[in-house]
């Protein structure tokens, strides 16, 4: 009996070694994982992650090498900050168009963040202030706050885009 059970874990063994398995991230941010490709939705099959080599992935060729560049923190306009040939695409857009709709992004937080400290600023200060105007400021405060993070949301998953066109980004701090 002893035999039979080595022998069938011994045959076992080069199959669980061969063993392919996928992981992605979903838009409520999950991580899935499947050992079927024909498991993973369709829109996600371009940002799986492929674990184990042992057949070909069914999956298309990956797309083409693309040069890697870093967006670079903001300077004064003399200074040239965008790649020589900026008529190269990453993804369907350019460095510059990168590069434009991540500093909008920051921007738009910045503003958030500085309502937030204003908000918070007239908490401290609560003298003088009816119990109603407290609460409407904390009501406001806990909507700018839910903004601020469907806005930072929204700005990594562009930091990701960009990162996936090619481009490497450095999030500011």
């Amino acid at each position: 009996m002893r035999h039979i059970i080595v022998l069938i874990t011994l045959l076992l063994i080069p199959m669980l070694a061969g063993a392919e398995t996928y992981s992605w991230v979903d838009e409520a941010g999950s991580y899935n994982f499947t050992d079927d490709y024909s498991k993973i939705p369709k829109k996600f099959r371009n940002k799986v992650n492929r674990h184990g080599d042992a057949t070909p992935d069914p999956s298309p060729p990956p797309a083409p090498a693309v040069q890697k560049t870093s967006l670079p923190d903001k300077q004064p306009a003399s200074v040239a900050t965008t790649p020589q040939d900026d008529k190269q695409l990453y993804a369907g857009k350019s460095y510059s168009a990168w590069r434009t709709e991540k500093e909008k992004k920051e921007d738009e937080l910045k503003v958030i963040d500085q309502q937030l400290v204003q908000i918070q600023n007239q908490l401290a200060q609560t003298k003088g202030i009816s119990r109603e105007q407290i609460e409407s400021l904390k009501l406001q405060y806990r909507d700018t706050r839910n903004r601020y993070d469907h806005e930072y949301k929204s700005y990594t998953e562009l930091v990701e885009t960009i990162r996936k066109a090619g481009l490497t980004v450095e999030m500011p701090k």
